[in-house]
């Protein structure tokens, strides 16, 4: 088989390895074989954002399934024509940026990353890329694997494949393996269309435009659509279901549409830091070059943030926050300074996962009210054919309360444990989550196997809070329609009963039931009948 080249011309190779070099990362993300090739929906952001179990911090928060900061500065938000939810715009920052390449042995920045390599995108409301895997060692072209990220930058995978063969295999769908409600459509090979839930037609490619040669971002089932320009028209920018334009985009400045029905621009700095990675892994080469990062953000007000990043100060380079002399300089996020003259500071560690893969994570924050840290440790191990292993992390506040987090990994790093605990040590709540594990991975290939579950889906959640009886828990459980669309059909609460693992009856306190409409294309999860019931004997 011989591997294409991404968009970034770095070749990806393993799939599956390659997930698992970046700690199998998402809760919704548990693939894949290959990512070699890609076309592109016309688009303006790329990432990952696990959100299994966020800490919130200021701007943002950190993501404990895997050490990875994420801040968001808003651009603005603008009412829409067609649905009661306002469009927004924002520029989003990820400290996770750094990749270990498999096939080369080379450490690199996240290729998923599309406008600035330091982790900054600005975010629009769909977008994004679609990528594919391709063999061509046969007589035929195959198209596998098929990979989408939406507008939040979350990856959700599809068990799609075609090849140049015979007509009849040219084409095919699939809803995404995340149980996520997505649905992709390939046609013609590897000519893509990806719906949500709701009917919205989120991403194509090739790219389509409409009468004003504005190229869709997405259009939703009642086709109201989002658009956006580039260079073929000036000023280029985003443009909302109204027609609007409500962010005109620059390099440097985008403006927004503000309530006066004029612009206001932004002025952004972007710079280049040199770094270099000390991640110590055997037989890999470490990273050193350059990257660009944003310093500072003008808003239209008049304030600003600025920032500072792991690099060597000692360069004289003013975005660089850390001092001479270190093994490695990383390029992540080391301070920010809010418009109101607060500063955040940021240090991180360099964290060996359960599979041994090494990769930077945050491990304190300090600000006027002190300092958190964030402390990950590994409870078990794996192979790289393994699933089912454990890792924890400490998240400790300046009152020295503490919550711990313990993840079991399947294609996912999944929260089954959630502890507080006051400063004393005394355990305030402990929350208990089972899944739903028992799909396989739908992708699995001969020469990349794909071990664990897909379609990974919360069942059941218990609450343990302590009283003056003894410990008593409250239960919470799920059922979907069925595990591809991860629709909920049912919800179950019971109340507080005595005990950490009590038996609850067969009859709910509380149960909600609902039922969905399907109509038009991939319009799947708009509620058409909801039942309430309370116990009264039976739930029926």
């Amino acid at each position: 088989m011989r591997d294409e080249l991404s968009p970034n011309g770095v070749e990806m190779g393993d799939w599956c390895g390659f997930l698992r070099k970046m700690r199998i990362l998402f809760a919704s993300a548990f693939f894949l074989s290959l990512v070699v090739s890609a076309r592109l929906c016309k688009a303006q952001e790329a990432g990952f954002r696990p959100w299994v179990a966020p800490e919130p911090v200021e701007m943002g928060f950190v993501e404990n399934a895997n050490g990875n900061l994420h801040l968001e500065i808003p651009l603005g938000s603008y009412p829409q024509r067609g649905t009661k939810n306002p469009v927004t715009y924002r520029y989003t920052y990820d400290s996770d940026i750094w990749l270990l390449n498999p096939i080369q042995n080379v450490w690199m920045i996240n290729p998923l990353f599309a406008t600035l390599q330091g982790g900054w995108q600005i975010v629009s409301p769909s977008a994004l890329n679609v990528y594919y895997s391709t063999d061509t060692s046969g007589s035929c072209t195959t198209y596998f694997d098929f990979l989408w990220l939406d507008a939040s930058g979350t990856q959700h995978a599809f068990p799609i494949t075609t090849d140049t063969c015979f007509p009849s295999d040219a084409n095919g769908d699939a809803l995404s393996a995340d149980s996520s409600g997505y649905h992709m459509y390939v046609t013609n090979y590897n000519n893509v269309k990806v719906y949500a839930p709701d009917g919205t037609l989120v991403c194509q490619s090739p790219a389509a435009t409409d009468s004003k040669n504005h190229y869709i971002d997405a259009e939703d089932a009642n086709g109201n659509y989002y658009t956006q320009t580039y260079g073929d028209e000036l000023p280029p920018g985003f443009f909302d279901t109204t027609g609007r334009q409500a962010i005109q985009s620059y390099s440097s400045a985008p403006a927004s549409f503000n309530s006066q029905g004029q612009y206001s621009g932004y002025g952004v700095n972007v710079v280049s830091i040199p770094v270099k990675t000390a991640f110590g892994e055997s037989g890999v080469t470490e990273y050193s070059g350059s990257i660009t990062v944003i310093q500072s953000i003008t808003l239209p007000t008049g304030g600003s943030y600025a920032f500072k990043y792991d690099c060597d100060s000692g360069t004289g380079n003013a975005a660089c926050g850390s001092p001479s002399g270190q093994a490695g300089y990383y390029g992540v996020l080391t301070s920010m300074t809010l418009p109101t003259g607060g500063t955040i500071n940021y240090g991180y560690t360099t964290f060996s996962d359960s599979y041994g893969s090494r990769s930077r994570w945050l491990n304190s924050r300090t600000s006027t009210g002190g300092t958190w840290s964030y402390t990950p440790q590994v409870i078990s191990s794996c192979s790289y054919n393994q699933v089912g292993c454990q890792e924890k992390v400490t998240v400790t506040k300046p009152s020295g309360a503490s919550t711990v987090y313990t993840f079991t990994l399947n294609n996912g790093a999944w929260p089954v444990e959630i502890q507080a605990s006051d400063s004393s040590g005394n355990v305030l709540s402990t929350i208990k989550n089972t899944y739903d594990t028992s799909v396989a991975c739908p992708f699995n290939y001969s020469f990349s196997p794909c071990y664990g579950a897909g379609y990974v889906r919360l069942v059941t959640t218990q609450t343990s809070v302590p009283a003056p009886s003894g410990t008593i828990t409250k239960q919470t459980s799920f059922s979907y329609d069925t595990p591809q669309q991860g629709n909920i059909t049912a919800a179950k609460q019971w109340g507080y009963y005595p005990g950490s693992s009590p038996s609850f009856p067969s009859v709910p306190d509380k149960a909600v039931y609902t039922s969905y409409l399907s109509t038009g294309t991939n319009d799947i999860n708009k509620p058409l009948t909801t039942t309430v019931c309370n116990n009264s004997v039976s739930d029926t």
